[in-house]
């Protein structure tokens, strides 16, 4: 199947006709690829460009394709994006993401001239789906936590960015029995472990069945990004904590240095 090819190749080393086969443009509308949970089209470089980057990344994955008009999500045409001799637009929207997507993503992009306009081309930027959400957007003093859904990036919910802090720690835990590397301020402890078993500056975060243990900085960083979600999304918190969100799941995200975890 044709839109299966863009999935499956190097991003990196495709070639026009990969994006022509792709985008399927000699076909009926309802036959080419629409926008979805995993594809966008843009028709230039978007000033939020970030945010679909930390939407899919905190998905499912996704492709970006820049460059292509689309009416309804459906491709209609292959416009480019201005590309000057001597620029290097793959370092350019690399930089973009790397300054405001945090964590890094896993991307690959792939860039593909006009075969009319060698000024102009398209870009592909691929992104995998994240091993250490939740990504956040940073951008205008703002940081924040989105989605991917269907063809939508919405802002994550309390419930949403917990659930992603579960899918962190799982992932971790799946890494440290397989012997990979884990970040060193972030622990799985056992059942029953003492936080002062690690260190007094960590604190100690439950997550439903896992429980993530981060330093002071972190936890500082993670409890401010929530409520500045919280507060997008219209609920009402203090800045000592997250008292109103939190009470909708029942939770209390935080424990003393001195706490016992319950598991």
């Amino acid at each position: 199947m044709v839109t299966k090819t863009l999935w499956d190749v190097d991003i990196e080393g495709i070639t026009y006709k990969d994006i022509e086969d792709f985008l399927s443009l000699n076909l009926q509308e309802d036959k080419r690829p629409k926008e979805g949970t995993r594809l966008d089209y843009k028709v230039d470089i978007p000033k939020n460009l970030g945010k679909i980057i930390t939407a899919f990344a905190n998905t499912y994955g996704g492709l970006c394709i820049l460059g292509v008009d689309e009416k309804n999500g459906i491709p209609t045409n292959i416009i480019g994006v201005p590309n000057p001799t001597g620029s290097d637009i793959k370092t350019q929207i690399a930089n973009i993401i790397r300054s405001n997507v945090y964590p890094p993503p896993m991307i690959r992009i792939g860039v593909v001239p006009l075969p009319n306009n060698k000024n102009h081309c398209v870009v592909a930027v691929k992104v995998e789906e994240g091993e250490d959400p939740p990504y956040v957007w940073q951008h205008d003093k703002k940081e924040e936590i989105y989605i991917r859904d269907n063809d939508t990036c919405r802002l994550a919910t309390l419930s949403k960015i917990e659930t992603l802090f579960k899918k962190r720690a799982k992932l971790q835990e799946e890494k440290s029995k397989r012997g990979h590397f884990i970040n060193p301020s972030v622990f799985i402890p056992e059942e029953g472990d003492s936080v002062n078993n690690y260190n007094q500056s960590f604190h100690c975060m439950p997550f439903g069945d896992v429980t993530l243990i981060m330093d002071k900085k972190d936890e500082d960083e993670m409890r401010q990004l929530v409520i500045s979600n919280l507060k997008m999304l219209n609920y009402e918190t203090d800045n000592n904590g997250f008292n109103a969100g939190l009470s909708m799941v029942s939770k209390k995200l935080f424990l003393e240095p001195d706490s016992t975890l319950k598991g």
